[in-house]
This record gives C-alpha cells, structure tokens and sequence, in this order.
C-alpha cells in the first residue's frame, strides 16, 4: 500500500501535467521570485512532504481541494492501492 502523502503529493503532479505546466511555470504562477526556491518547494509537495499553507497555495493554483486529499485519506484506509491518483476526480 502506497503512503497517503505520497499517493496526494502524486495527484498534485498529476494535475499539474494535466493543465501543461512545468515545475517553473507553476512557480511563476505562485508568484515566486525565487523560481529555485519555487520549484524545490512544488517538488517537495509532489514527493508528499509540503505542509500547511505552502501546501494550500499549490492545491489552490492546480484547482485540488480538500475534498480531493479527503478521498485520498478514505482509499487509504481502506486499504485501496490506487494505481492511477487522477481518477480520484
């Protein structure tokens, strides 16, 4: 069974290769003037370890609500392996 972070850290990449944006240009979408600093972080929260409010402003620019990692916590403790996170949608 696959880790609950890690499972929503990869509906996040997901999302973001679905909307055809790269790590850079999701940070210049966050407002980041520091596009290192940007995509190390956009890296993290797709590895499953971004917390709190750095978290909410990548759900909320990719359109990932909290109704989404919600699902991803009920699969998981059901014991579901999702192979495919998207299809949470």
């Amino acid at each position: 069974m696959r880790d609950l972070e890690f499972v929503f850290g990869q509906l996040l990449k997901d999302r973001r290769i679905a909307m055809g944006l790269s790590p850079k240009q999701l940070a210049e979408k966050l407002g980041y003037t520091n596009i290192v600093k940007g995509i190390r972080r956009i890296n993290v929260a797709e590895e499953g370890g971004a917390r709190d409010n750095k978290l909410q402003e990548i759900m909320a620019a990719l359109g990932v609500t909290e109704a989404d990692r919600s699902q991803c916590r009920i699969e998981q403790e059901k014991g579901i392996i999702i192979d495919d996170p998207a299809d949470l949608d």
